[in-house]
């Protein structure tokens, strides 16, 4: 047996041994996190549970053997799993995807150079299989994380609207509560919805909604429902009015949105600036370099 075969043989029995539990899958145990969760007064969270939702695809069913586990022992980015609702077992399975698919890319690059008579050193296909495997399952760290970071965006974004819609309820009479409550089932976005959700837990659970509302904008790091939940809290409890803070809070929400979209589309047109410059410099290269040549040549 050649050395070449050999590492074949070895990152062969390496994915083998990964695949071989995976196949073996045992049946999934109920979660009772999210019905704790929505019993107490604490947020509830999509990623404290061991499985949400029936694991339909092989992805699912990978992430959700290995939460079940070695779930305890992995870091998960919990916080922005939350926010994005994407449960604990698909980002595991996702991870667990892209792993698998680093440690076959180099097992099959070594075969297809066999094939074709190349040699290759004999630890390529298990060091190589290895270090991309470990490269390839941070891929959806960086996505989630980039994700979470645009949802938190839009989410302060969106909550400019939603303190309008609020100052409109108070000022129409509306109960603190009432005015948070029927705010959030008039608009069709993720953020509405969410914070419909949040708000009929806290009156599932007898919380206050601006507590709940508090803890949910520390969870997901939007300072601006802290800054809500604050000015809802003094209205509940002084019957203070609010319709003016509310309305010069959503057009400050505003004012900073569009000042970040203006920095951003001036760093875009300056990132353009050097390729436009680049390829201007090789267009007069172009006019210049036969002009030389003819020179020189008929210098020579």
């Amino acid at each position: 047996m050649t050395a070449l075969q050999l590492s074949l043989l070895v990152g062969a029995l390496f994915a083998t041994g990964v695949l071989i539990p995976i196949s073996g899958l045992l049946p999934r145990h109920p979660a009772l996190g999210a019905y704790l969760d929505a019993s107490s007064g604490a947020a509830p969270s999509l990623t404290t549970s061991a499985i949400t939702g029936p694991a339909t695809t092989a992805e699912d069913r990978i992430g959700a053997w290995l939460q079940r586990r070695i779930g305890g022992r992995l870091h998960a980015p919990t916080l922005e799993l939350e926010l994005l609702r994407i449960p604990v077992h698909r980002f595991l399975g996702q991870k667990a995807m892209f792993a698998l698919v680093g440690l076959a890319l180099p097992t099959v690059l070594a075969a297809v150079l066999y094939v074709t008579g190349a040699r290759i050193p004999l630890g390529f296909p298990v060091i190589g299989s290895l270090v991309l495997a470990a490269g390839l399952s941070f891929i959806p760290d960086y996505n989630v994380r980039s994700n979470a970071q645009q949802a938190r965006d839009e989410f302060a974004f969106v909550l400019g609207s939603y303190m309008d819609l609020v100052a409109l309820e108070r000022r129409a009479g509306s109960s603190p509560r009432q005015a948070l409550e029927e705010a959030a089932e008039i608009a069709d976005s993720w953020v509405f919805h969410r914070l419909a959700e949040e708000l009929a837990h806290s009156r599932l659970s007898g919380a206050s909604p601006w507590d709940r509302l508090r803890v949910l904008g520390e969870r997901y790091g939007v300072a601006e429902l802290t800054e809500l939940a604050h000015i809802m809290r003094i209205a509940g409890a002084e019957s203070a009015g609010v319709y003016e803070t509310l309305k010069q809070r959503s057009r400050a929400l505003r004012k900073a949105h569009l000042a970040k979209e203006l920095t951003e589309a001036n760093a875009t047109s300056t990132k353009r600036d050097a390729p436009m410059a680049a390829l201007g410099v090789v267009f007069m290269l172009m006019l210049i370099t036969p002009a030389l040549l003819s020179i020189l040549l008929s210098g020579l």
